[in-house]
């Protein structure tokens, strides 16, 4: 699986701290692929992969947190999405324990970190910007 994983401005939202965390997270999806093209299951991939899991509920609450805060109108929507993509992230990490191939975790973290951001993040951060110009 042959990706970029470099950040871009396209991945920008606007939020200081969830374009930091955004960097975070695709710094940790690179070391899975780095690993990943090591050795399949290695113990240092499983760190990292489990890493991934928690900073991925950090990033969550964190962009909750600001939602919240800001009175976000999409809050429930955008939480209810959180909460589906931790689920689904700690369903295939469960998976690996069976499994050695984790071609499909690799693709559902991508897909995941593109669609959110996009469909997603980039309103949220829109707005959240706006509201601290006080043009909300």
């Amino acid at each position: 699986m042959e990706l970029d994983l470099q950040w871009s401005d396209h991945y920008l939202v606007g939020v200081d701290e969830i374009d930091a965390q955004h960097i975070r997270l695709l710094q940790i999806m690179r070391n899975v692929f780095e690993l990943r093209e090591a050795e399949s299951t290695s113990p240092a991939l499983i760190k990292i992969l489990y890493e991934l899991k928690k900073y991925a509920k950090f990033h969550f609450k964190s962009e909750e947190m600001l939602m919240e805060l800001y009175e976000y109108p999409d809050y429930e929507e955008q939480r209810a999405e959180h909460q589906k993509i931790y689920s689904e992230l700690k369903s295939k990490l469960k998976a690996l324990k069976s499994e050695n191939d984790i071609s499909d975790l690799l693709y559902f973290v991508v897909h995941w970190f593109v669609g959110h951001t996009r469909d997603h993040d980039r309103a949220m951060g829109r707005f959240i910007s706006e509201s601290r110009l006080g043009l909300m």
